[in-house]
């Protein structure tokens, strides 16, 4: 079995982040990233959370992974959370980058 490239691990973040959107559950890429091994996690923040993680392939390419969320309230104003996950392929610049956000 080769090794996993890091145009595959876009594709799966890619279809991971579709149906995450879809079933409204932001939580399954934070998930998915730390079950896979990708290097990151959480980082501390005040009115939501967020996560940012990276896989490297053999080629030197990288897949970065990131979820977050917070609060769009404001004084006087009750509005929903916010919620965005998005992937990006990167070599020497950015290949390719998808995003997907939904409020809840």
């Amino acid at each position: 079995m080769s090794p996993i490239t890091s145009l595959d691990m876009y594709d799966r973040f890619v279809e991971l982040i579709d149906q995450a959107c879809d079933a409204k559950d932001i939580y399954r890429v934070p998930k998915a990233a730390e079950s896979l091994g990708l290097k990151g996690g959480e980082e501390q923040r005040g009115m939501g959370q967020r996560w940012n993680f990276s896989f490297v392939d053999a080629h030197n390419q990288t897949v970065l992974v990131h979820a977050r969320w917070w609060d769009q309230s404001q004084a006087f104003s009750i509005r929903p959370d916010m919620h965005v996950m998005s992937v990006e392929l990167k070599g020497e610049a950015t290949l390719i980058k998808h995003e997907r956000r939904y409020e809840d």
